[in-house]
């Protein structure tokens, strides 16, 4: 695992800012790093943003989260409810949930509409289709401000974060892409809680974070990308809205 430093920002309160640009591969052989023909495999890359609260335990004010909420399409929509216990929060920010366990949520809201462990297993025995994960896209916290609410709109654009606790009923929002006959799709996913807008005077959903996780079939035994997918799960992915 390889690591670079690309940006770093700090201010008096000593809340920093970084990003770093991380890599998985294969020992480079014959000849070392300084080999020139040594051509490693590269397994996956990913460019990190890390934050370091700051003492009064708030988010550092270089952050400024501004992704918009995802746009729905043709394909299915469904909400999953979920209780998180103590041990899925950062103990250093108790009202936080880190990333790692928002990514555990997104799975098991994924798992839970396909048909849960039972369907996916049945899948890989009668189909030979198993499904892996092949990227993880635009994957941040975003409860801040107006970009921190389900939809657009012109409610609320205070820079409050939102709390959540353990015990506490969170939303995921699932709405499913299909492409390629379903071969690859991925699934544009939100992390909701009910939080009150002064401005709209309602509660409405606030995001504590979002992810594009794509996801594609491969054949059980040659572990190649397939196209045999079962209609009933072309159907699945492609049905009317379950919002």
């Amino acid at each position: 695992v390889e690591g670079e430093l690309l940006e770093r920002k700090c201010d008096e309160e000593n809340s920093c800012l970084e990003k770093w640009k991380v890599g998985m591969r294969s020992p480079i052989e014959n000849g070392g790093d300084d080999d020139a023909n040594a051509k490693p495999k590269i397994y996956n890359t990913a460019t990190l943003t890390v934050a370091s609260p700051t003492q009064s335990g708030e988010l550092p004010p270089q952050y400024h989260p501004n992704a918009p909420p995802f746009d729905e399409s043709s394909g299915a929509t469904v909400r999953s409810n979920f209780q998180p216990y103590r041990d899925e929060f950062d103990p250093t920010l108790p009202h936080r949930m880190p990333l790692r366990n928002v990514l555990n949520l997104f799975e098991r809201a994924r798992t839970d509409f396909l048909g849960g462990p039972d369907a996916l297993r049945k899948m890989e025995s009668e189909d030979n289709i198993v499904w892996v994960v092949t990227s993880v896209d635009n994957c941040e916290l975003c409860n801040l401000g107006e970009a921190g609410w389900e939809e657009d709109s012109n409610g609320d654009v205070s820079p409050s974060l939102v709390q959540c606790l353990p015990g506490q009923s969170v939303t995921v929002k699932t709405n499913f892409v299909s492409r390629r006959g379903a071969k690859i799709f991925d699934c544009n996913q939100m992390l909701l809680v009910p939080a009150w807008d002064e401005t709209m005077g309602e509660y409405r959903n606030r995001r504590l974070a979002q992810a594009t996780i794509t996801m594609m079939a491969l054949d059980a035994e040659k572990r190649r990308p397939t196209r045999k997918i079962p209609q009933w799960f072309v159907d699945k992915i492609n049905g009317g809205g379950c919002d």
